[in-house]
């Protein structure tokens, strides 16, 4: 009987463990998925920020997606913080992406400066903040 009740015990605690181990691997599998809809994301910013540098008034009307090897992101806004001087404007940018159900946020805030009152040696696109949002 006690041997039984042993055996009970040990398949029960093999069953956890594997269980335990089942699990872990989907959570990391989760953080990866995140940190390739961040890597997306930021892919986002960065096409803003060329947008940006190559046209000083760009704007958006509407989120524009924009597609890459991996996936699609989503640059949702650029936005002015104050009103622009005639020599630079300061945005905020955000983007979004998914990858595999893992969604990822990035807002970036930049100082751009105007081409054509700008002196060769400041540089076009001055990144100020960085953030993960989610």
């Amino acid at each position: 009987m006690s041997v039984i009740i042993i055996s009970a015990v040990l398949l029960g605690a093999a069953a956890t463990a594997s269980t335990a181990g089942f699990f872990a691997r989907f959570n990391e599998l989760n953080a990866e998925y995140k940190k390739t809809a961040s890597g997306l994301a930021e892919s986002c910013i960065n096409t803003a920020l060329l947008n940006l540098a190559q046209n000083y008034t760009y704007t958006l009307a509407t989120p524009v997606d924009v597609s890459f090897d991996t996936g699609i992101c989503t640059i949702q806004s650029i936005g002015d913080i104050g009103t622009p001087s005639g020599t630079a404007r300061t945005v905020v940018i955000t983007a979004t992406a998914g990858y595999q159900g893992a969604f990822s946020t990035v807002e970036a805030g930049a100082t751009v400066a105007n081409p054509a009152s700008a002196s060769p040696a400041v540089y076009p696109i001055t990144i100020n903040s960085w953030r993960e949002i989610n």
